[in-house]
């Protein structure tokens, strides 16, 4: 016994015709994170950012830093936040565009409108 819709075959006509939409599956934002305080300090701000309409994406498990930017650019994200030990005690987060590499960091409490500039969109 067996069950069937039709949508593999309703997903080949779309694709044949050109009518499958791109679907984009690469997040805007990689989150490189240093240990659990600075996780922590990150959630917030990237609810926030998932709520203004970006996709995050952030590791699960602790990773080293290296591995995280590996993962950031292999994401096909076009900024990396990074919260180190040193940016959390400065009240900052480091932003990284990956495209061209180039790095400042910005007052934590503007995050949103610093993204906001670099990468349009948003709300």
């Amino acid at each position: 016994m067996g069950f069937a819709i039709g949508d593999m075959t309703f997903a080949l006509l779309l694709e044949q015709r050109g009518l499958l939409p791109d679907l984009v599956q690469a997040p805007d934002i990689f989150c490189v994170l240093g240990g659990e305080p600075e996780r922590l300090a990150a959630f917030a701000d990237i609810q926030a950012l998932r709520a203004a309409g970006w996709r995050v994406e952030y590791p699960f498990k602790d990773l080293a830093f290296g591995k995280q930017f590996k993962a950031a650019t292999e994401s096909g994200a076009r900024l990396a936040l990074i919260y180190g030990s040193d940016e959390l005690a400065k009240g900052v987060v480091k932003l990284r565009d990956l495209t061209n590499r180039e790095e400042r960091e910005v007052p934590a409490q503007t995050l949103l409108a610093e993204v906001r500039a670099v990468l349009g969109g948003g709300d």
